[in-house]
């Protein structure tokens, strides 16, 4: 099944829970973070070393990220994660280790829990498998960061740029106001990515 197909399919399903909000302000989210996380994988392959099958695993993560909050606000990470592995939808147009990648990035976007400290006997068994562990916690660190930048759901920020500069990374935010606040979030959930990649990273409005 091509990727188009597939993608039209998770949209479609993300659509039957309203994106998780039940509003048109979930679709608006949803695309925006999927396209800021796009465009950090992109601009970031020489740190992350992934490809194109992550990618499209991201673009999924990213649309069903806050699908979970259709059954709870507070809980919605553990939610959009138990929604994904549950549902016969999915199941019949991703591989199974495909919608366990993508169940565990959604579970991992908010800036808890660390991935890299978090146990469970799931997750414990999941860290077994060296591979799939090392897409999940590096998926997660670029949609934590999309996720920060439309905090507000108000799509402030239209585009950004990342620079290399030594052993820092320089986000340039075009936003078409004041984004203040998507920076603060930013920098709190670029922990897990700094981490990960021991590199450092500055959050500057253009």
């Amino acid at each position: 099944m091509v990727v188009l197909d597939v993608l039209s399919k998770v949209i479609k399903y993300c659509r039957r829970y309203g994106f998780g909000w039940g509003s048109d302000i979930g679709e608006r989210h949803a695309f925006k973070v999927r396209d800021l996380a796009l465009k950090i994988f992109d601009d970031t392959r020489k740190i992350h070393g992934m490809d194109g099958y992550e990618k499209n695993l991201l673009e999924f993560a990213s649309l069903l990220h806050d699908i979970g909050r259709y059954r709870s606000d507070e809980n919605h990470h553990i939610e959009s994660r138990n929604m994904i592995l549950e549902s016969r939808k999915l199941r019949e147009i991703l591989a199974p280790n495909d919608i366990k990648i993508i169940a565990w990035t959604t579970f991992f976007h908010r800036k808890k829990p660390n991935p890299l400290k978090y146990s469970d006997e799931e997750w414990n068994s999941i860290k077994s498998d060296r591979k799939i562990f090392d897409i999940i916690i590096r998926l997660a660190s670029i949609l934590r960061i999309a996720d920060a930048l439309d905090y507000s759901l108000s799509q402030i920020v239209e585009n950004i740029d990342i620079k290399y500069m030594e052993n820092r990374l320089v986000f340039q935010i075009h936003a078409k106001g004041d984004a203040d606040i998507e920076v603060a979030k930013a920098y709190e959930k670029a922990e897990l990515f700094k981490e990960i990649f021991n590199i450092n990273i500055d959050f500057i409005q253009i």
